[in-house]
């Protein structure tokens, strides 16, 4: 029985559900039909207004279409005056032009007449002004002759004058020194005195002065002393930089200026010219020759060593290791005692 009761609970509960959703689809339905009402009143009244929007900007813009094409009459009847003013100004800077045109002609026509016969005239007149200048500049070299001899003679009174003057002035000397001397003397003596005095004065008040006042003279001179050690230092080390660099300076400039060298700049037209004064700088600036020179030099006692036979090897190997583009810069490459060379080409 009890399940029964729970069943028709449960039946009834179901059909009271129902029929609260249908009570409620019913609402939103009749909702959803004044929603649909108040849209299409919505759209309708938006639809108007747009219609009113729509007449209002057409007639807007009829109304500046108006204007604009008023504005336009008025500017075209502008441009148009405008346009004769310009034509009838144009006419009459015309006509000035060929007024001003015909009297640049007339008077340039007149101006040639007028140097036509200035010329003619210039040309008289040149004949007789030529004598003219010729006795004026007569006039003036005797002038200058004149002039110049005067001067001569007044530099030369000067002279005297500033001779005599430094006479006077060494007389005047002189008298006023022997004059002096005696008082300048007597006067020295004095001041030796006085200063003597004083110095006697300093040194007893420099014995008679505190240990104190010593040490600090002897801190200031450790310092003072210090410091000239230092800036004598710095000095130091500022010259030996200073000297290192200026020796690589003019070590880079000696190997730039031998690998400089050209035929040209010793004095030879090109490398195939072979006479010895075109290769005797060459030979003189050769590493190769420095570098025998300085063996020769540097070490007499291997010469002393070496006999005839060592000797003979030695220039045999030297001349087997030489490239015979050395041969030309070689220390003994060419010898005038030999008769079986060639003569030189030139």
């Amino acid at each position: 029985m009890e399940t029964k009761l729970a069943k028709l609970d449960e039946q009834l509960l179901n059909k009271n559900s129902e029929t609260e959703m249908r009570n409620r689809m019913l609402e939103m339905e009749e909702e959803q039909k004044q929603m649909k009402l108040e849209l299409e009143s919505k759209t309708h009244q938006i639809l108007e207004i747009n219609k009113k929007a729509d007449e209002y900007l057409k007639k807007r813009e009829q109304a500046k279409s108006i204007e604009i094409e008023k504005k336009m009459s008025e500017l075209n009847k502008k441009h148009e005056n405008t346009i004769e003013l310009l034509k009838q100004r144009e006419a009459e800077l015309i006509a000035e032009l060929n007024e001003k045109t015909r009297i640049i002609d007339e008077n340039q026509s007149e101006s040639m007449k007028q140097e036509d016969q200035t010329q003619t005239d210039f040309c008289y007149e040149s004949e007789t002004t030529a004598n003219e200048q010729q006795d004026k500049n007569d006039d003036l070299d005797t002038r200058l002759m004149h002039l110049q001899i005067e001067n001569n003679q007044k530099d030369n009174l000067i002279k005297q004058l500033q001779e005599e003057i430094a006479q006077h002035k060494k007389s005047s000397q002189e008298e006023n020194d022997e004059q002096i001397e005696p008082a300048s003397q007597h006067q020295d003596k004095q001041e030796k005195e006085t200063l003597q005095g004083k110095v006697r004065n300093d040194r007893s008040q420099s014995l008679v002065a505190n240990s104190e006042h010593a040490v600090m003279c002897q801190k200031a001179a450790s310092r003072f002393h210090n410091l000239v050690t230092q800036i004598t230092e710095k000095r130091d080390k500022n010259y030996k930089s200073n000297e290192a660099a200026r020796s690589k300076l003019n070590r880079e400039k000696s190997t730039k200026d031998y690998l400089d060298v050209t035929p040209k700049s010793l004095g030879c037209s090109s490398w195939s010219n072979k006479s010895p004064n075109c290769l005797s700088p060459l030979r003189e600036s050769s590493p190769f020759k420095l570098r025998l020179d300085g063996q020769e030099a540097g070490s007499p006692t291997h010469r002393s060593l070496l006999s005839p036979s060592d000797i003979g090897e030695d220039s045999s190997r030297r001349s087997s290791r030489v490239s015979p583009s050395r041969f030309f810069f070689a220390k003994n490459a060419y010898d005038k005692s030999k008769k079986n060379q060639p003569a030189w080409k030139f």
